[in-house]
C-alpha cells in the first residue's frame, strides 16, 4: 500500500449487515467501494452523495496472500 501511495488514506473495511453500524459507516465515508450485490443496499444509507464504486474480485490464491499481508501492513501502520 505505501508503495502504491496509498498509506495516507484512512481505510475501513467491514462485511457488516447491521443497520446501524452501516449506517455509521457510511456516514463517515467519502466514497464508498461495494461489491455491486450490495450496491442499492448502500445506496440507502447515502446522505450526501458520496461516490459508489462497484468493486468485482475474482483472485487467485496467490492474490489473496498479497491482499492479506497488504491489509496486516496497513493495520499495523
Amino acid at each position: 500500500m505505501m508503495e502504491a501511495g496509498l498509506d495516507e488514506l484512512d481505510l475501513s473495511l467491514s462485511t457488516t449487515t447491521d443497520s446501524n453500524e452501516l449506517r455509521q459507516i457510511v456516514d463517515g465515508a467519502d466514497t464508498l467501494v461495494v461489491s455491486p450485490g450490495r450496491r442499492k443496499e448502500i445506496e440507502s444509507y447515502c446522505k450526501h452523495r458520496q461516490e459508489i464504486i462497484d468493486f468485482v474480485f475474482k483472485p487467485d490464491a496467490a492474490s489473496v496472500n498479497l491482499l492479506r499481508a497488504a491489509l496486516a501492513e496497513v493495520r499495523h501502520h
